[in-house]
């Protein structure tokens, strides 16, 4: 997906984040554009080449982690669920896969960091500082 590191610091997070604090209940937000590319369609999962918008997407699927790891420490498993589900999906053969896959420079650090594996080799530190801060906001 990305052509870039994720890159968003402090200052993104904190717009992002209190843009989304503001919202009401029935409120939308828009989140600005984002552009794919589609491939050819096939049955099962089709994947779209996310041109714009790749920095508010990963941001917002690291929130999304965040939320689901604290429902998941408030022992609230259906919110949980909930959640995961607009992080995961299940293919035709019943795998469970993320729905957010990053360009070659930084999947690798990204799956590690969705997976919560050797979190200390992950070189682009701003997943985890994004984590981290959207996880105690």
């Amino acid at each position: 997906m990305e052509q870039k590191h994720h890159s968003w610091g402090k200052k993104q997070w904190v717009d992002l984040f209190n843009d989304i604090k503001l919202l009401g209940q029935q409120d939308s937000h828009l989140l600005g554009t984002i552009l794919c590319l589609a491939s050819n369609h096939s049955v099962g999962i089709n994947q779209l080449e996310l041109v714009d918008g790749q920095q508010r997407t990963t941001t917002l699927t690291i929130l999304l982690k965040a939320l689901s790891d604290k429902f998941k420490q408030l022992e609230q498993e259906e919110i949980q669920k909930e959640i995961d589900s607009l992080l995961y999906c299940k293919g035709l053969d019943k795998v469970l896969n993320r729905k957010v896959t990053l360009g070659d420079l930084d999947n690798p650090d990204y799956e590690k960091f969705m997976k919560n594996e050797d979190l200390d080799s992950i070189k682009n530190q701003r997943f985890i500082e994004g984590y981290s801060f959207l996880y105690k906001s």
